[in-house]
């Protein structure tokens, strides 16, 4: 029998999926997400928006930010925020299934799920505190992944070398009781004196950890660079990165270890507060090679480092392109700090040719002529009409602001 009245339509994904509370753009606002204890085997969270002030520590809890790589796609996990569901992909649905297992309630910031990642406002809005967010968490906790066997000896190795003086290396080496190998300094132990098969199982399993891809994040120079503490997890085992920077500072004696430039970095990085007092240009040099999915990141996921001079506002509204000749631009102010002649500002151009070359090659390869051209030694320079064009922009910039 037909009907005379209409049928429903399905539910929407709004009607359905959880929807983030917008924030406010105009204050100091971020949210935090916190998994709620409770014997469901959902990932059940709370996510609540918080303001706080200039120094980031009133109006929000005490918490923890995530670094990590957002990985494949698919398959997409679900997880339940503020009693609807939410989509999230499998590398970040692994970690709050193994954070729920340490009855941990402290918040966490995790930037899939604290930041709508369809609004380009709020995108902005985020990226341009994110150096605050993880300067004022606890610590920053960086996720390797779920267990892998192949690295659980690097792993465990790792945690030995947070008390390189006083260990005991039995259990996990599986060495017969009362070994000498308890109390002993680890580095002599596992490179000397425990033989070249040990040496060189240890030093396999820890290139595993090495070959993960999250050491070729460039998001990782913010966020070890900012954190006040920094811990490395893969499944349930952690150790703290300090750890490492003992690893690598002995990295001598590891033939065949293979530590590319990114986990070198991150192991000696921490500790260098120098590093935060580079300016842009400077920055971009030394990590415009590092990886990132979207390549406006090659600038923007330096920005928040910079406390020193020039720097170039986030836009995701900009195209990769544009992004570029905002760093051109600002690297033109930046040189006319210091001279107003046309001739002398070409001049400085030439020391940064290469940065900006190289920067173009990591953010729109395809469009390397249109900004740079050989000449017969084979080296690179930049085309003196583009900078013309930027001169005359520049200095039309400068009289406006006048009026």
């Amino acid at each position: 029998m037909e009907s005379n009245s209409a049928e429903a339509p399905p539910p929407t994904a709004s009607d359905v999926l959880f929807q983030h509370t917008p924030l406010d753009l105009h204050r100091k606002q971020m949210r935090l997400l916190r998994i709620t204890q409770n014997n469901s085997s959902e990932i059940k969270c709370e996510l609540e928006n918080f303001t706080y002030d200039v120094s980031g520590k009133q109006g929000t809890p005490p918490y923890w930010a995530l670094s990590y790589v957002w990985g494949a796609e698919s398959p997409i996990c679900h997880i339940t925020i503020n009693g609807k569901p939410y989509p999230i992909r499998p590398n970040l649905y692994n970690f709050l299934r193994e954070r729920r297992l340490q009855s941990d309630d402290n918040y966490i910031w995790i930037d899939q799920i604290c930041i709508n990642q369809r609004s380009v406002d709020e995108r902005n809005h985020q990226v341009s505190l994110m150096s605050e967010i993880y300067r004022n968490a606890n610590g920053v906790i960086i996720w390797l992944g779920k267990r892998d066997e192949e690295a659980e000896l690097g792993l465990r190795c790792f945690q030995e070398f947070q008390n390189p003086y006083y260990c005991d290396l039995s259990e996990f080496l599986h060495l017969p009781a009362g070994t000498t190998a308890g109390k002993a300094n680890i580095g002599k132990w596992v490179f000397l004196d425990g033989g070249p098969k040990l040496k060189e199982k240890v030093i396999r399993s820890i290139n595993v950890i090495f070959r993960n891809p999250f050491w070729t994040r460039l998001w990782i120079v913010q966020e070890v660079l900012l954190g006040r503490t920094v811990f490395v997890q893969q499944g349930s085992l952690w150790f703290h990165l300090d750890a490492m920077s003992r690893f690598e500072r002995m990295g001598f004696r590891c033939d065949g270890l293979i530590a590319s430039p990114e986990v070198a970095f991150t192991a000696r990085g921490h500790t260098a507060a120098w590093y935060r007092q580079r300016d842009l240009k400077w920055m971009i040099s030394e990590f415009c090679e590092f990886g990132c999915q979207d390549p406006r990141d090659k600038v923007y996921g330096l920005v928040g480092v910079v406390e020193c001079g020039t720097t170039v506002p986030v836009d995701y509204g900009k195209s990769a392109e544009e992004v570029f000749i905002d760093v051109i631009i600002a690297f033109l102010h930046m040189w006319k700090t210091e001279s107003q002649e046309p001739d002398k500002v070409r001049k400085e151009l030439k020391h940064d040719v290469q940065t900006l070359y190289r920067l173009v090659v990591n953010m729109i390869p395809d469009k390397v002529e249109r900004y740079f051209e050989k000449n017969d030694q084979d080296h690179f320079r930049f085309r003196l009409e583009k900078l013309d064009e930027w001169w005359r922009a520049t200095e039309r910039g400068k009289n406006d602001d006048r009026k």
